[in-house]
């Protein structure tokens, strides 16, 4: 089963959810796809976790996405994010059209379970039209709304990690 929740920014998120970003590569890849995990700590120091997938074809989406989906099952996160504006600046396309081109070749090749937030910045519409589509054509995948930071941002916790 995949939840869906809206974040605004990376602010709204979790500390313990992962950022993905899909990036265009400018170099020659040896593969569709390729991964880096990154650590990060953010401005209260709290330790950000995230994974780059670069991709020298964007406009193959059938090529690269199984192969993300497949690397995410294997690193095992349960909670982890979309950065959808590095998605569509990777695609060229608008953040509605790129999340519906992800979901129909992502959620098919990915079995796991886990919540999965989506930043919406001032695309909330578009974003939500793209999470409908994925509802009708994806059985387990479902918008949580107990996990929408954006239209109710949770307590910040004073804790750091």
């Amino acid at each position: 089963m995949i939840s869906l929740g809206f974040i605004r920014n990376f602010e709204q998120c979790p500390p313990e959810a992962r950022q993905v970003r899909v990036l265009r590569s400018k170099q020659p890849l040896s593969a569709p796809g390729e991964a880096a995990v990154h650590i990060r700590h953010d401005d209260q120091g709290v330790i950000r976790w995230g994974l780059d997938w670069s991709v020298c074809d964007p406009a193959s989406p059938e090529q690269w996405m199984p192969l993300l989906a497949t690397r995410m099952t294997k690193l095992g996160w349960n909670t982890w994010w979309l950065d959808v504006f590095c998605l569509a600046r990777a695609m060229d396309m608008s953040p509605d059209r790129a999340l519906d081109t992800w979901g129909e070749h992502f959620w098919n090749a990915y079995p796991a379970t886990a919540l999965v937030f989506l930043d919406v910045g001032q695309q909330r519409g578009a974003v939500y039209q793209a999470v409908r589509h994925w509802e009708k054509r994806f059985s387990l995948v479902h918008f949580s709304p107990g996990h929408d930071y954006d239209d109710h941002p949770p307590a910040r916790s004073k804790s750091r990690k």
